[in-house]
């Protein structure tokens, strides 16, 4: 008598599982890596902008000229809004920050 050798017998249930995530998880590996490259793309434009000179803050300026600048602003605050955020911790420490809105030189806001 002879060993016999045992066949592969593919199940359904495994196979269409298999079907399914290979082509799956290839599509989120590829995402991935667009999503690296995107990434490394913003960390440039960052790096870039924030190398420029400091931006003086107006009333023309828009969202797009100022992401990722630093910005010099002339203006008084406005200590009658100023608003506290609780619940904020800090080297360990319980605490809260203090916004208080800055009316810029020359704005209405």
């Amino acid at each position: 008598m002879s060993p016999s050798i045992p066949q592969f017998q593919p199940r359904l249930i495994p196979t269409i599982a298999v079907v399914i995530l290979v082509p799956l998880f290839i599509g989120l590996g590829f995402w991935q890596l667009d999503r690296a490259e995107q990434k490394r793309d913003l960390a440039a434009i960052q790096h870039t902008r924030l190398a420029l000179p400091p931006l003086q803050l107006t009333e023309g300026i828009n969202d797009a000229q100022v992401e990722f600048r630093n910005l010099v602003a002339d203006g008084v605050f406005v200590p009658e809004k100023t608003v506290f955020i609780e619940n904020r911790k800090y080297m360990g420490r319980n605490g809260f920050h203090v916004i208080t809105p800055l009316r810029v030189s020359g704005s209405q806001r």
